[in-house]
């Protein structure tokens, strides 16, 4: 487990400005659509529009989003 402290270093190490917020519990749920997120930056910079199509689907039922194909 990651203290404050240490989260306050590594966001800084990142270049990022620290927020509270980074902080709060997530859901499990919430941890997936993330992992999501970041897999479909992945695929659509590697122009495999298939797979990032695909998670993008999985991401929108993850997150209820109806109608959209953007990730939510």
């Amino acid at each position: 487990m990651v203290s404050g402290k240490g989260s306050v270093q590594e966001v800084k190490g990142f270049g990022i400005q620290f927020e509270e917020s980074f902080l709060l519990p997530v859901t499990n749920r919430e941890i997936l659509i993330r992992m999501l997120h970041n897999l479909i930056m992945i695929y659509n910079r590697t122009n495999d529009t298939d797979k990032a199509e695909q998670l993008t689907e999985y991401s929108c039922i993850l997150s209820s989003c109806r109608g959209s194909k953007e990730p939510a």
